[in-house]
């Protein structure tokens, strides 16, 4: 998306999370996050980066500052900072290609290569006019990452030959800890593009660097963000809580900083977290728009997390007023990813949590995306026609919820589908019978983010208590709880069976 650079504002971070992230059943999750958010005005309490550099006295401040932006995600302030740079020091390579990274935003699912690739143009026509105006061989090692990052590949190739080209420079320059940084963040979207067995490795990787990076200087905010992204996984969300707790300490300018924490917050269950946290950037997304009178470059993802935060604290009219918010925010306005589908989603959550579906029903769902749409929007569309599907099948609807699973090929979908119908026709047996076989597909899948979709769990948990057998449904809601702590459904659920 290109205007407001790529992601709608903020990609109005990620705004993502990412992914966001959508929690499709049977569908890759998006890079955390994302997200796509907003800008407030140019930060100043950023953290604190030490990018040892050959820039002139009057552009090092500048690109320190861009830097700084970058590794929160700032990507428009941050390019705006690069960009400044560039104009007080002309032969400054590094601002050039820093400048470029601004326009992909690996753990949200976008980036823009044509705008990225002019950006490399204004330093040289060529890759290798380009790395010959390098002051250094150091500096000549970041421009070969970013380079190889936006050269004519495959995605998978310019990921990874981004990402060992800056661990091979941690290696050359032990030193060197914004090179450690940026290996950490591209260890990681290495990582979830691969989305095998190796990705888990690559994690691993990046923990250790971003632990090199905090433990040389705790307030570097690129340390602090990685290892947040690194341990967004039920598996080590608590080994995250103390830099969930410090990193809108350290850059409370940068709004993706305040709403970034609550992905560790959201792992544990710590609702009242959520809350406050996604307020903050809310209302810091708000004020962006506001200033710059463009209504829809707001944070519809720290909005999403906003709403499932109520939802799981009980305050059901808060949740739905957040819809009428959206509504309000959207009304005559364009907007980005998110903004296109931030209604469905805040309407098929609210449903999902209260059983109130009436929101959704009445909303008109945007256009396909197109055959060049990015990774982000197409995981959007796909949970937009899971919950399709099953509104439609909640209304009755068994031949149009089908042909849209159909079209999906999502097998985790088609057992939720086939329980729902069963259950209208009471037959206990074989909703319980699908239901099992949702929730064993639910057991390998790590939940980033609210939840687009129903929990497979819960929903088997519910059946197995109708059913009169109570002792089986408590194992399947502290499976759930394993999985999702502190939900309010798995709770209450827990608690009705041991009743």
């Amino acid at each position: 998306m290109t205007g407001l650079r790529l992601l709608p504002r903020r990609s109005i971070s990620a705004i993502m999370r990412p992914l966001l992230l959508l929690a499709v059943i049977a569908v890759p999750a998006l890079a955390q996050d994302d997200h796509d958010h907003t800008r407030s005005r140019p930060p100043a309490a950023l953290g604190k980066v030490d990018f040892k550099s050959s820039a002139n006295a009057a552009a090092r401040p500048v690109f320190q500052h861009g830097i700084a932006l970058l590794h929160s995600f700032e990507y428009e302030d941050a390019a705006t900072a690069l960009q400044d740079a560039q104009k007080r020091d002309a032969k400054f390579a590094l601002a050039y290609w820093f400048d470029a990274l601004t326009y992909r935003h690996p753990l949200w699912g976008t980036e823009d290569l044509g705008a990225a690739r002019a950006a490399l143009a204004r330093l040289g026509p060529t890759r290798e006019a380009r790395l010959g105006k390098a002051h250094d061989a150091r500096e000549r090692m970041y421009g070969s990452a970013v380079e190889a990052l936006f050269a004519d590949a495959p995605e998978i190739e310019r990921v990874s030959a981004f990402s060992d080209t800056l661990v091979r420079l941690t290696k050359r320059y032990p030193d060197d800890l914004e090179a450690a940084a940026f290996a950490s963040l591209g260890l990681l979207a290495k990582g979830y593009l691969l989305r095998d067995t190796t990705a888990d490795r690559a994690t691993v990787d990046a923990i250790a660097l971003a632990n090199r990076v905090n433990r040389a200087k705790s307030q570097h905010p690129g340390a602090t963000h990685y290892l947040i992204h690194a341990y967004d996984d039920p598996k080590r969300a608590q080994d995250g809580l103390p830099f969930a707790r410090a990193y809108a300490k350290i850059a409370p300018d940068a709004e993706h900083a305040l709403h970034m924490p609550s992905h560790i917050f959201l792992q544990v269950g710590l609702w009242d977290d959520v809350i406050a946290s996604n307020e903050r950037s809310w209302g810091a997304s708000r004020a962006w728009a506001k200033s710059h009178g463009i209504p829809a470059a707001v944070d519809f993802h720290s909005l999403n997390w906003l709403q499932y935060g109520y939802l799981q604290k009980g305050r059901r009219d808060a949740a739905r007023a957040l819809i009428d918010t959206a509504m309000s925010v959207l009304r005559g306005s364009g907007g980005g990813i998110d903004s296109r589908y931030a209604l469905s989603q805040l309407a098929f959550r609210f449903g999902a949590e209260t059983g109130d579906f009436s929101a959704f029903r009445g909303l008109t769902p945007p256009n396909a995306p197109r055959d060049d749409a990015s990774q982000r929007e197409r995981a959007f569309a796909r949970n937009l026609s899971y919950q399709r599907a099953i509104v439609a099948a909640l209304a009755g609807d068994t031949a149009g919820a089908r042909s849209i699973a159909t079209s999906l090929n999502n097998q985790a979908l088609t057992d939720q589908l086939d329980a729902i119908s069963a259950r209208a026709n009471g037959d206990a047996t074989r909703e319980i019978a699908a239901l099992m076989r949702a929730a064993e597909r639910e057991k390998g899948q790590s939940l980033v983010g609210p939840p687009g979709t129903l929990i497979a769990h819960e929903m088997l948990g519910d059946a197995l208590l109708r059913a009169g057998r109570p002792s089986e449904a408590v194992l399947v809601y502290e499976a759930a709880l394993r999985r999702t702590p502190n939900r309010a459904a798995a709770v209450a659920g827990l608690a009705r069976a041991k009743r």
